[in-house]
């Protein structure tokens, strides 16, 4: 699964603020309207195409998400992982975590369908952490789960 550069993120956001709509054909990357193209948006795109096909490529790309994520379903050490990880907790483990997963895929497919590529790589990288676990390493345990109804009542 690819997470856009800051460079190619960059460029798409510089061609979404003159107006111009990019696109990937195969191996060609096309623009319209050609009238608002600026020569070094022009070189940029094409230094960056690869990668910027690669982007735009929504089959390409959104299927290499799901693959991932269906990947986990069969994946024995990552389901030990996160029983390892869960092991103290009430109402998490392997399968209520993918189907967080599946729903961050839809907000990814929802940012690309959308062109905007600063929330399509956010939730890559927010889909990654989750599945590496880094997120729930990084909060500390509720102690006092009286407290967690609490804060969920407000």
């Amino acid at each position: 699964m690819m997470i856009p550069s800051p460079t190619a993120l960059a460029i798409l956001a510089d061609a979404a603020a003159l107006g111009i709509d990019l696109a990937a054909q195969g191996d060609i990357l096309r623009y319209r309207p050609p009238s608002k193209m600026t020569p070094a948006l022009l070189d940029r795109l094409q230094r960056s195409k690869a990668e910027l096909l690669t982007v735009l490529d929504s089959d390409g790309d959104l299927a290499d998400l799901r693959r991932f994520v269906a990947a986990l379903k069969d994946d024995n050490a990552w389901r030990q992982s996160c029983q390892d990880r869960f092991h103290t907790a009430k109402y998490a483990n392997a399968d209520s975590l993918l189907r967080v997963l599946g729903i961050v895929v839809g907000l990814a497919e929802d940012h690309h369908r959308r062109r905007d590529w600063i929330a399509f790589a956010s939730a890559c990288r927010y889909l990654h952490c989750l599945a590496a676990g880094t997120e729930w390493d990084n909060v500390p345990p509720i102690r006092d789960e009286s407290a967690w109804e609490i804060a969920l009542a407000r």
